[in-house]
């Protein structure tokens, strides 16, 4: 995420006043334990929480907060044992 964040804190800033939801959009797989074959693809949706883009918010902060949201969310549908594997990113 460290890649986009220049661009997203750039667009953040041009959307100052608007209320924003930060997502990333992954596509995840789902592999057979047995015979290792990938049995479904589909699209996941990890978010942070709303927020309302004010000029005295510190971009950088508000963006860093946001990253640890969808890490946390992520690392957590993971750690329960849903069988999913992360294939690729697809957008932020």
């Amino acid at each position: 995420m460290d890649i986009v964040r220049k661009h997203v804190v750039k667009l953040l800033d041009i959307h100052c006043g608007s209320k924003v939801i930060l997502s990333l959009v992954c596509d995840m797989v789902k592999v057979d334990v047995k015979s290792g074959v990938e049995t479904v693809s589909t699209l996941c949706f990890y978010s942070a929480r709303a927020m309302v883009i004010l000029p005295s918010i510190d971009l950088q902060d508000l963006y860093n907060q946001s990253e640890l949201r969808i890490l946390e969310n992520f690392s957590t549908y993971l750690k329960l044992g849903s069988g999913w594997q992360l294939l690729k990113v697809l957008k932020i």
